[in-house]
């Protein structure tokens, strides 16, 4: 068998490029093509940064790089619907002693501007190269672009396909094969910047060094990542359906779920233990994905009604019902919208369980305004 002496990489994630700094490392011809024409620093937002991935890196070269831009996590604390500790161990800090590297969080934006400098300083990284084709013979393997009059076609060695669930690499080498089996549960996540500056997050949760998770209606976790004030936030909800893939909606969910997750939850829940109620808030916030787009609004108008509790009793009263009519208007034109769309569906699944989530919004409500 022939020694492989150049490669391209065909994908620019933080996969693509670990290899190809590692290959151009042992002295390999490498070249990488992403098809994007540039990094995106807020794709990906943030992640965990285990020791066995720091010491990868450290092995190729990038050991201080790293340890500049992770955040290491000396607790662990798993938070119930109260937002009051359950459990809590330091042993996660027991790993920079044991194996010379923390497990941390880490922004990937920094990561990727890590792994890129020396790839595009030697003119290795190749930006807006979209691969189209792979043909393999006794010579090598030809890998051909989208835009063939600007892009000629490039012959070498080996090529590694690192480009993702996606992945034009694997159609192109292996026979189709079977579809990905949804496990309908979605992850909802986002990054808060300035996190000292953020007075109304609950402070138990934005302790430096402290991994932080909750498992209850569903799994949420948070940390520090990096350090200059991000935070990350990441939280599973169940769905019949895969997100959708459309721009504007992300976009437009990204923001609303940053503006009001740590709202939604933590920080109301230890103030006025409603626990269950006040954290399903941001299950409807999910669970409208693609559907109706009412109840974001009744669950605003019920934070509302949390905060009202503290005003003088003539005040609230009032107030709370000029909110109560509004709820139910709402709450009844998207309630039945929202069944029909089920019953045509067949979904009979879905049906029940919106049926629930609507009984146990309006007892609630009830009880935030009489109780």
């Amino acid at each position: 068998m022939a020694t492989a002496r150049s490669a391209a990489i065909v994908g620019g994630g933080i996969g693509g490029l670990t290899v190809a700094n590692a290959l151009k490392q042992i002295g390999m011809s490498v070249s990488l093509y992403e098809r994007a024409p540039y990094f995106i620093p807020t794709v990906g937002a943030a992640f965990g940064l285990t020791p066995n991935g720091q010491m990868s890196l450290a092995h190729i070269g990038f050991k201080d790089q790293i340890e500049k831009i992770l955040h290491p996590f000396l607790k662990w604390q798993i938070l119930n619907d109260n937002c009051e500790i359950v459990a809590a161990s330091d042993r996660i800090g027991d790993y920079g002693k044991r194996f010379g590297y923390f497990m941390g969080g880490t922004l990937r934006s920094e990561l990727v501007d890590v792994l890129k400098e020396p790839l595009e300083k030697n003119g290795i990284l190749h930006y807006s190269h979209n691969v189209t084709n792979i043909k393999q013979d006794n010579d090598g393997v030809t890998i051909s672009f989208d835009n063939e009059k600007e892009q000629k076609p490039v012959q070498v060695d080996m090529v590694i396909g690192a480009d993702g669930i996606h992945s034009t690499v694997v159609k192109q080498i292996f026979t189709p094969t079977a579809q990905s089996i949804y496990s309908k549960v979605n992850l909802f996540y986002g990054m808060i910047d300035n996190i000292d500056q953020q007075t109304s997050i609950n402070p138990m949760i934005t302790t430096k060094n402290t991994f932080i998770q909750y498992f209850g209606h569903r799994h949420c976790l948070s940390y520090r990542t990096g350090n200059k004030g991000q935070y990350m936030w990441a939280i599973t909800y169940p769905s019949v359906t895969p997100p959708t893939t459309s721009q504007s909606w992300a976009k437009k969910q990204s923001d609303e779920g940053q503006d009001n997750f740590f709202l939604w939850s933590m920080v109301i829940l230890p103030i006025l233990a409603q626990a269950a109620y006040i954290f399903d808030a941001f299950y409807y916030l999910t669970h409208r994905s693609g559907n109706s787009g009412y109840e974001g609004l009744c669950s605003t108008i019920l934070i509302v009604f949390a905060y009202l509790r503290y005003c003088s009793p003539i005040k609230r009263r009032v107030s709370l019902l000029i909110y109560y009519i509004l709820l139910c208007l709402l709450s009844e034109i998207g309630t039945i919208i929202y069944m029909i769309t089920f019953i045509l569906k067949k979904d009979l699944f879905s049906t029940i369980d919106y049926i629930f989530w609507s009984l146990l919004e309006f007892i609630f409500t009830i009880m935030l305004i009489y109780c």
